[in-house]
């Protein structure tokens, strides 16, 4: 039960604004005995539970008082007098002719997406040498794969060597084993022969015999140089594993460096990517080209952001990219609903979260209920939970 006063006894004072912080900090600094039975380990995973909703809570509240900011910014230039909303609207018009012009430019130039050029102007000094990398990597690959494919070639043909040695042995074995018996017979007829027939048998004998001995030397030896023949093709087909092996861990780190190039730069092969490269180095010089042409769009942008400081506005830089809205009320009352629509939506989040929050301040109490020891301890549980849900209901 002192795991209780350990986590919450510090909260009891604490003000409502300060309770979430307070809350995760405790939390997550506290030690669990995972131990726990019944309804105390009931009120521990509500702990836990209710401790990640208030890190969502946290984010989607900062999200909430963001979209909040962006909706007063668009009601307090929609509430400016006629003449002030007429000085941000002129503005605004150069800039938006300016990228106008800006636009029909580019049209004529290279077509190359902003996500590209913004990926190639933070690595521009290094992206030569990444290209002349990809293509030495492609090209190591190739040769790591015809290594594989020739060692596999190699030890496909050593496997069928060995097959057939281990064959060729079993065959002559059973020929040995024949030619013996055939040797042992051979014997007892011509013992029979000279003992119950009186029939001189020597000279067969002696021809059969040196005959057999031969043929078993023959396949002795034969048998021995299969031996020798089985161990080296095994060391062989030992050692073409042993370096397809090699090649295979080298074939998986090369092409994982040459599939991350492809990942993350969107190509399937090194000449695409220079293809690109060379794209971008030609937008390059028109962009650089047109910009020192149009250095006036650059001066109105610095116009207007100076123009909205005198408002104190939550994000005055907004309204570069939105400079539509500041000339065309239309396009002010669609911003408007935009921001509407994502803040109750944003809305809707931080209610759910609140649901769940309520969902696990209620097994809390019930647990309290039925355990009627966990009752003093729980109390100050309740309490920090009430308060969060007060402060974000």
């Amino acid at each position: 039960m002192g795991l209780f006063r350990k986590l919450f006894g510090k909260l009891s004072k604490k003000k409502a604004n300060d309770i979430s912080e307070e809350y995760e900090e405790i939390i997550s600094g506290a030690n669990y005995e995972h131990s726990y039975i019944g309804s105390e380990q009931s009120v521990i995973g509500s702990c836990e539970k209710i401790m990640e909703l208030v890190g969502d809570l946290k984010k989607e509240k900062s999200e909430y008082e963001v979209l909040t900011g962006y909706l007063n910014d668009t009601e307090i230039i929609i509430n400016l007098p006629e003449n002030e909303r007429e000085d941000l609207a002129q503005t605004a018009k150069n800039i938006i002719n300016l990228n106008t012009t800006k636009d029909k430019y580019r049209m004529k130039s290279v077509q190359i997406p902003d996500e590209r050029m913004s990926e190639f102007d933070r690595v521009q000094n290094d992206m030569p040498d990444r290209i002349n990398d990809l293509k030495s990597n492609e090209a190591y690959q190739n040769v790591v794969k015809r290594d594989m494919q020739h060692l596999e070639g190699e030890k496909h043909l050593w496997a069928i060597e060995i097959s057939e040695i281990s064959s060729e042995q079993s065959l002559l074995n059973r020929l040995l084993y024949v030619i013996l018996v055939v040797f042992a017979v051979w014997m007892v007829i011509c013992a029979v022969a000279t003992v119950r027939y009186r029939i001189d048998m020597n000279l067969p004998a002696l021809s059969v015999s040196a005959a057999i001995a031969a043929a078993v030397m023959i396949i002795f030896v034969r048998i021995q140089n299969n031996q020798k023949r089985l161990k080296q093709a095994e060391a062989n087909i030992n050692r073409a594993i042993v370096l397809l092996n090699q090649m295979k861990a080298k074939y998986v780190t090369i092409t994982n460096a040459v599939n991350y190039a492809y990942e993350k730069y969107n190509v399937k092969s090194s000449y695409e990517l220079g293809y690109l490269w060379e794209q971008y180095l030609q937008a390059v010089r028109e962009r650089d080209a047109y910009e020192r042409a149009n250095e006036d769009l650059d001066y109105y942008k610095k116009v207007l952001l100076r123009e909205l400081g005198d408002y104190n506005l939550f994000d005055k830089n907004i309204w570069i990219h939105a400079a539509p809205a500041l000339v065309d009320d239309k396009e002010m009352v669609e911003i408007r609903h935009k921001y509407i629509e994502q803040r109750q939506k944003c809305r809707s989040r931080i209610e759910q979260i609140v649901k769940n929050m309520q969902y696990e301040y209620d097994r809390i109490s019930k647990a309290a209920e039925k355990e009627a020891a966990l009752s003093s301890e729980v109390r100050d549980i309740l309490e920090v939970v009430e308060a969060l849900i007060k402060q974000y209901a």
